[in-house]
């Protein structure tokens, strides 16, 4: 069986299971792949070395098992049948491979095979099981002179310091992105930009106020926030990235700076709710198509005098 094939690995059994099967109990794949795996830190023996490496997508293995699971797919292992290649079918059934196995242990004083691997009633220590999820910190840093905190009971986070708030590259950099919860940011000022994917996907995220200090709003810095209801712009904010607030459809009105110079393509893509917008003059006819497409058909966009 796979759970005695060498692998090491953990299963994280707070996850929830994230697989689809079918109505005759066949794997058919994970439910979302971007959900968390339940088993992880897959490590395969490198048998030249001694060493265990992490397991390689990009590598091909060779599989050791029976016909049941491999060819069969018994037990629903549907991943394995069509999608692999048989090496050898070599005939002989399982208790036989065991036997021989047993066989080539060396043997004690009385003769006897010794099967040293198997002594410890706790296994070879290969197999960890995580029963609870790790403690996320509560707190950290996110910028040369920037600090960050969450307090759970209030669903706040609030930035102190000063600066450059650091690039991050996908959501999955963002220190803050389990904390799901977030209701507020409180920002401080002295933040001289928001970064991208800062604020993906909080869902619970209901109101921002960006600072006076801050001049760049980065791409997906807000996206799909739906429950963003309140947005207060500060006066010096000149850019805002694209897609920055894709997807907050709890938006109604939007005032934005005289500062202003850019705004993204998609910046405000689906706000179904927005349905007043303030610009400044100079920017007439410099907003990219695309800046408010798909929000409420009732949008109203103005041009005030500066």
């Amino acid at each position: 069986f796979l759970q005695v094939a060498g692998l090491k690995y953990e299963i994280h059994s707070y996850v929830e299971p994230n697989c689809v099967v079918s109505s005759d109990k066949m794997w058919q794949g994970p439910v979302d792949p971007a959900l968390p795996y339940r088993v992880r830190n897959v490590q395969v023996m490198n048998k030249e070395s001694g060493e265990y490496e992490p397991l390689d997508l990009e590598k091909t293995y060779t599989l050791a098992g029976h016909n049941y699971m491999l060819i069969d797919m018994g037990d629903g292992l549907a991943m394995f049948g069509a999608n692999i290649t048989i090496l050898n079918d070599s005939g002989i059934v399982d208790n036989q491979v065991l036997i021989n196995y047993i066989r080539s242990m060396p043997e004690n004083e009385d003769g006897k095979h010794v099967v040293t691997g198997y002594t410890d009633p706790g296994g070879e220590g290969r197999i960890t099981v995580v029963s609870e999820a790790p403690v996320e910190p509560m707190q950290g840093q996110c910028g040369d002179d920037l600090y960050w905190s969450f307090d759970k009971e209030t669903g706040t986070l609030t930035i102190t310091g000063s600066g450059e708030m650091w690039p991050f590259e996908s959501f999955n950099d963002v220190p803050w992105r389990s904390f799901e919860s977030m209701t507020q940011v409180e920002f401080p000022d002295g933040l001289l930009n928001i970064s991208d994917y800062s604020f993906d996907y909080m869902l619970c995220l209901q109101s921002v106020e960006i600072p006076d200090t801050v001049t760049r709003i980065g791409d997906y810095a807000f996206p799909e926030c739906i429950a963003l209801q309140s947005l207060t712009l500060g006066k010096n904010v000149e850019s805002i990235g694209k897609f920055a607030f894709d997807g907050c459809e709890s938006l109604t009105e939007v005032v934005f700076p005289n500062t202003l110079k850019s705004i993204g393509w998609g910046a405000f893509y689906g706000c179904s709710g927005l349905t007043s917008v303030s610009l400044p003059k100079h920017l007439k006819g410099k907003v990219p198509e695309y800046a408010f497409p798909q929000c409420s058909p009732d949008l109203k966009i103005t041009y005030r005098d500066e």
